[in-house]
């Protein structure tokens, strides 16, 4: 095998393990996104209420602790409660006072609330920013990167392209996961981008990667802080929509 087919295989080796490694690091993110947590309660008139989030849940069982205090004239042991039954209607205006401030009249896309954190990488997420984003970047980067940079956050420089690792940490934030988890995940996927390449090209890649974490390490809080609120709106819907609760 001559010197020229080695070095293409070699590339293509290399190439198949960044696949690899960007796969993996978007299951570790995906991975930080847990379920909201679900708890039921038997209703009065028979039937059963659902609350998903820990709000609600916790709301819930604070009707269940004071439904049990009025049958018993006590509150109740630890757990016991749970059984108690609950007025649907009580239910409902509970969890329509419970509306968070500035939720619409849709709910917004929530990763594993109603729909998949695959699918909302894919179909909602923003990338790396529009182009206000270009001057946090040349804060952030040194020398003669600056001189590379392309002014486009989702490919910074010719070849590289960090699209993909942008939109599921737009997930990984808009399903609530562990943000250090997030970030930690976005760092990983911006490196195995820059491992397909090579030499120097490679060496300015993961300066860029350094680049982007740190400006979501520093400057992700607001933006963690806007998806929670989306988040908490979109479970609000969800469990109006599953009780059947009227708005």
């Amino acid at each position: 095998m001559n010197n020229a087919a080695c070095s293409t295989i070699r590339r293509a080796i290399v190439r198949s393990l960044a696949v690899a490694g960007l796969a993996l690091a978007a299951s570790v993110q995906a991975q930080t996104v847990m379920p909201p947590v679900t708890v039921t309660a038997p209703t009065t008139g028979g039937g059963t209420v659902i609350c998903s989030g820990n709000g609600c849940a916790m709301m819930l069982q604070m009707m269940q602790s004071q439904a049990y205090y009025e049958l018993h004239d006590q509150m109740p042991p630890l757990g016991e409660e749970s059984n108690t039954p609950i007025d649907r209607n009580t239910f409902c205006g509970n969890l329509r006072s419970q509306k968070p401030e500035g939720c619409g009249a849709s709910p917004p896309p929530a990763p594993l609330v109603n729909i998949s954190f695959d699918a909302f990488a894919n179909s909602f997420g923003n990338g790396c920013g529009d182009g206000s984003w270009a001057g946090d970047i040349a804060d952030l980067i040194a020398g003669t990167l600056v001189d590379h940079y392309s002014g486009d956050p989702n490919r910074p420089m010719s070849g590289i392209n960090f699209t993909g690792a942008c939109n599921v940490h737009d997930a990984c934030y808009a399903g609530q996961g562990d943000r250090g988890g997030c970030d930690g995940g976005f760092y990983t996927q911006l490196s195995g981008v820059c491992s397909a390449q090579s030499g120097e090209v490679r060496d300015i890649c993961n300066g860029f990667a350094h680049a982007y974490s740190a400006a979501v390490s520093l400057g992700g809080q607001d933006a963690y802080d806007q998806a929670g609120q989306a988040y908490q709106c979109a479970l609000w819907h969800d469990n109006m929509d599953d009780n059947s609760c009227p708005r």
